[in-house]
């Protein structure tokens, strides 16, 4: 066990280790109700603003903010959208394709320096550092097809996530189900129903002086920029 550590957190492996336990540690969170697994879908900015938290069809179809006279489909992002596409970025949510890459690309690295580290020429004759520079893009291309095809089952399961709210505005008002305890001073979650796609889970805290439990139906009333949670307040039948 103490090789393992040490080979994990050696100079050759630390960067693949670090991004591990950001992994492990985002799906703590995730598990303890702090996040869910949409929360750190990215914005892609590139001349464009694109949300990558679409359902992306064939066509790289997706919302852009354009910044300047650029077309996704024929200008410098419809590339990239297209290789996001393809690795089932958009259709699966990102931290699942990337926790899988990252899993993958530690094992590698790992089972390199377990068997390319010793010998009479380690490392076929480069430093380790050079090595493990000339190891991570190919590393990276090999972790983000494992991924690709490890997440390719789970398209089906996202591809209605899609639904008719478009900002905070839409959600005010709407009847919600508390999925975690909340109250006035401990955030948590709660579900609203989609009349067109899948439930929408918002972070949310109760108005001063209520508490709900997993299952309470509440009102959502006021959304709170500085914090990004939505506030509810009991819903009279």
């Amino acid at each position: 066990m103490s090789e393992l550590i040490n080979t994990a957190f050696s100079g050759f492996n630390i960067v693949y280790t670090t991004l591990l336990l950001f992994v492990f540690l985002y799906w703590f969170t995730v598990i303890i109700g702090v996040f869910d697994t949409n929360s750190l879908d990215i914005d892609v900015d590139a001349d464009v603003d694109v949300d990558v938290d679409v359902d992306v069809d064939a066509d790289v179809d997706a919302d852009v903010d354009a910044d300047a006279d650029t077309s996704v489909n024929g200008g410098g992002a419809g590339w990239f959208l297209t290789t996001l596409s393809f690795f089932n970025i958009g259709k699966v949510p990102f931290m699942i394709v990337m926790s899988v890459a990252i899993l993958s690309m530690w094992a590698i690295s790992m089972m390199a320096h377990s068997y390319l580290g010793k010998g009479a020429t380690p490392y076929l004759g480069m430093g380790s550092t050079a090595f493990s520079l000339i190891l991570f893009p190919l590393n990276l291309v090999v972790g983000m097809f494992i991924a690709k095809a490890a997440t390719q089952p789970l398209r089906g399961v996202f591809k209605d996530e899609e639904n008719e709210f478009s900002g905070h505005e839409s959600v005010i008002g709407k009847l919600c189900e508390v999925t975690m305890d909340i109250s006035d001073t401990m955030m948590g979650h709660a579900e609203i129903e989609s009349e067109k796609g899948a439930p929408l889970t918002i972070r949310a805290k109760a108005t001063e002086g209520n508490s709900f439990k997993s299952g309470d139906k509440a009102l959502v009333v006021h959304y709170d920029e500085e914090q990004g949670i939505y506030l509810i307040e009991p819903f009279d039948h």
